[in-house]
């Protein structure tokens, strides 16, 4: 049964990720690395949001972000020889904390909202038969 577990990362449209790739190409002042992190949404937001837009499909609900279950979760991850694995055991419950305020001083770069292009992502996945119809 799908339930929300409660982690939280950052997203980024992948069309400021492309922005950033080019300013830092282009302009002068650009140096060293930046750090493309937006905005953090965990799991439980998500799944709301998704619901709210698409209330007819199969989002999961079970809210299961509590620490019995974050801990149980944590352990059975860590058994796992897979290193994604892993890394989401020690990030469960948390969220990775980054800071994008280079790009955003030097290179001038504001992310956008990254919730019109998981949208726009789902209803063309959906046009091409990829997932079915959630309306």
């Amino acid at each position: 049964m799908p339930a929300i577990i409660k982690f939280g990362m950052p997203y980024v449209d992948v069309r400021d990720v492309a922005l950033a790739h080019v300013e830092a190409i282009e302009n002068n002042k650009a140096q060293g690395r930046y750090m493309c992190a937006g905005e953090i949404i965990w799991n439980e937001q998500m799944s709301q949001i998704l619901k709210t837009k698409f209330p007819k499909s199969k989002v999961p609900t079970i809210n299961a972000t509590g620490p019995i279950f974050t801990t149980i979760m944590r352990a059975c991850l860590r058994l796992s020889s897979d290193p994604q694995m892993n890394y989401v055991s020690y990030q469960l419950g948390g969220a990775a904390q980054f800071d994008d305020s280079k790009l955003e001083n030097e290179l001038g770069i504001n992310f956008r909202d990254v919730r019109p292009g998981w949208f726009e992502v789902i209803e063309q996945m959906t046009a091409a038969g990829l997932i079915k119809s959630v309306q």
